[in-house]
């Protein structure tokens, strides 16, 4: 799954890829995992999560480029240039709280799928 978002909305794109005698069952889980979020996040879920984003920050500062767009998207959402220790911070604060409270107030929903193959799917 990756995201992409503006100012005023955002999106998430999950991907899967199965072969046909698996892709009902992919699309089956993809869409029950997304459903399980409006019941919030696991405590081990919330630790993978942070060791992924710590680890994207510190190989992000191997890129120009890579630390150029994280200024940029900052300029643009905040309006000021977050400090690595900033960001870092925010990372190590973030608590499951935070994201049920998220998720609660913004449940997600999948909104438009599109399936590529040989076979039609059923959605559940």
């Amino acid at each position: 799954a990756s995201y992409s978002a503006l100012r005023d909305r955002a999106a998430v794109y999950c991907y899967c890829g199965a072969s046909t005698e698996h892709a009902q069952e992919t699309l089956n889980v993809l869409l029950s995992e997304l459903d399980r979020l409006r019941f919030g996040v696991g405590e081990d879920e919330l630790s993978r999560y942070k060791v992924g984003c710590r680890s994207s920050l510190i190989t992000g500062q191997e890129s120009v480029s890579g630390r150029c767009m994280d200024m940029l998207c900052d300029w643009q959402f905040l309006k000021r240039i977050r400090t690595i220790n900033e960001i870092e911070s925010s990372i190590n604060s973030l608590t499951k709280s935070d994201i049920d409270h998220y998720l609660i107030n913004n449940p997600p929903r999948p909104t438009h799928i599109v399936i590529l193959g040989k076979k039609p799917l059923v959605l559940p």
